[in-house]
């Protein structure tokens, strides 16, 4: 019983069986990075996250896609786990309510290789846009291989893609243009996280895109064993209960009655180069 916290983990499919570990042992756990929107609906108590949810992100992205950019045909793609179908349920659902044709919405597995039977499909079908959930490993893969096939729409995806290895994996030519939803704006650029990035950056080379989210996790953490003023597993739960406006690298965090972060802004990335460029908050 000498662990009093976790801050973790990265994947929903990791973090939703975990957190009922946690739960049944009252061990309070602060996830950076696992959107899925089902894991805080299970009712653990000892459950938070740092990152807003997939039920915010897909839709944000659908209307960028729909309002913006004027998509009218689509075809979705996820990776069957519980974060990327998440996603790509929740675009594929705004999507079809903004008036786009949904072409088709297929399932890939994670640790394919070859997409390109799937693509030529998708090819034929002509979409304005193909929507991707799942994360840059498999994203890359699907990028290089349309562009291979000669396809010129862009694509799409969600913070599991915000990664410049992606770009690095896909090249930068096939990448050009990829868009990205993420929590958040660019942290680089984030008053509030300026001091937390150039430390990171002195210390370890580029910062990820969860580094500022884990960060604030951690710190939230901590303030609350510093307050409960012992290694007590129920006594540092309920610090983190009463967190309230915690000034951190991404700004002040708060918790709805889930444990859900009230940090609800997503913002849109593209592809540029050999990194995402920052193009502004999605609308609501």
């Amino acid at each position: 019983r000498d662990v009093i916290a976790v801050v973790g983990h990265l994947n929903s499919s990791c973090t939703k069986p975990a957190s009922s570990v946690y739960y049944e042992a009252r061990l309070v756990q602060l996830s950076p990075a696992s959107t899925n929107p089902e894991i805080s609906k299970q009712g653990f108590d000892t459950f938070f996250r740092t990152c807003t949810t997939d039920d915010v992100q897909g839709p944000a992205g659908a209307v960028f896609a729909v309002g913006k950019l004027g998509v009218k045909k689509v075809y979705v793609i996820d990776d069957r786990t519980t974060y990327g179908k998440g996603l790509a349920d929740e675009f594929h659902k705004k999507a079809e309510v903004l008036g786009a044709k949904i072409l088709g919405h297929e399932g890939i597995t994670q640790g394919d290789k070859d997409f390109t039977p799937l693509l030529t499909k998708i090819k034929a079908l002509m979409p304005d846009l193909i929507f991707f959930g799942g994360i840059y490993p498999e994203g890359a893969l699907l990028i290089k291989q349309a562009r291979n096939l000669d396809m010129k729409c862009p694509f799409m995806g969600g913070d599991g893609m915000y990664d410049t290895t992606l770009i690095k994996l896909a090249t930068p030519q096939a990448a050009e243009g990829t868009y990205i939803t993420f929590f958040g704006a660019d942290m680089e650029q984030v008053t509030t996280a300026k001091e937390f990035v150039q430390a990171y950056k002195t210390k370890y080379g580029e910062i990820g895109p969860f580094s500022t989210y884990a960060y604030d996790a951690a710190n939230i953490v901590i303030e609350a064993i510093k307050r409960a003023g012992k290694k007590d597993r129920a006594a540092v739960l309920a610090e983190v209960k009463k967190t309230k406006d915690f000034h951190g690298a991404i700004g002040v965090t708060n918790f709805d009655a889930r444990g859900d972060t009230l940090n609800k802004m997503i913002g849109i990335f593209q592809a540029s180069g050999y990194r995402f460029k920052y193009i502004g908050p999605a609308e609501p």
